[in-house]
């Protein structure tokens, strides 16, 4: 009786931590049994293949969820623009029921070179308006970036606002084709 009431006060404590926000994936399934009579260095390679392909798969999948969500970006952005981060600052001034907004990244960004659409040169200002507790946010490669970095913003039509973002992209993780194209285009 004392065992399962300290068990349960375990328990109940335990789900009155804080929750994870961002739980990690699921390990992969385990390896399946090998032939009876196997050796112990061929189990371990057994084990190790598929641990291997496992793992090409999870980075082929990832890399597949990542082309589809570039090409739904590319699909529906009026327009795109290669941006350098200019400088860096934190957002001020938000009255105190939105207190929690101020001391955020701020960044401001110059407009390199528009890959599609046409718009302006002038530079403009990105902060982070709804921060995350995991993941990657639309604007966080710019937010998260540093002074030098060039990126592609994807926007609804040609206006550079913030209100205008779909999503902010490093250029080394683009692997959507017609962007690649746009990007080496001369």
């Amino acid at each position: 009786m004392i065992r399962t009431g300290m068990v349960a006060a375990s328990l109940a404590a335990g789900l009155a931590g804080p929750a994870i926000a961002c739980p990690p994936p699921p390990p992969p399934a385990a390896a399946p049994a090998p032939p009876a009579g196997t050796s112990q260095a061929d189990v371990r390679a057994l084990t190790d293949a598929w641990f291997q392909a496992q793992r090409a798969l999870s980075y082929e999948q990832e890399r597949q969820r990542t082309l589809q969500q570039q090409v739904g970006l590319f699909d529906s952005a009026g327009g795109m623009v290669l941006a350098r981060l200019d400088s860096e600052g934190r957002t001020s001034g938000y009255p105190a029921e939105f207190a929690y907004m101020n001391n955020m990244p701020l960044v401001t960004m110059k407009p390199v070179r528009w890959v599609k659409g046409a718009g302006g040169a002038e530079a403009f200002q990105l902060s982070e308006t709804n921060p995350m507790t995991c993941g990657y946010g639309r604007v966080d490669a710019a937010v998260r970036g540093r002074v030098g970095d060039v990126v592609l913003v994807y926007l609804e039509g040609a206006e550079l606002r913030q209100d205008k973002v779909l999503f902010v992209l490093p250029v080394s993780r683009i692997i959507e084709p017609r962007a690649l194209a746009l990007l080496t285009k001369e």
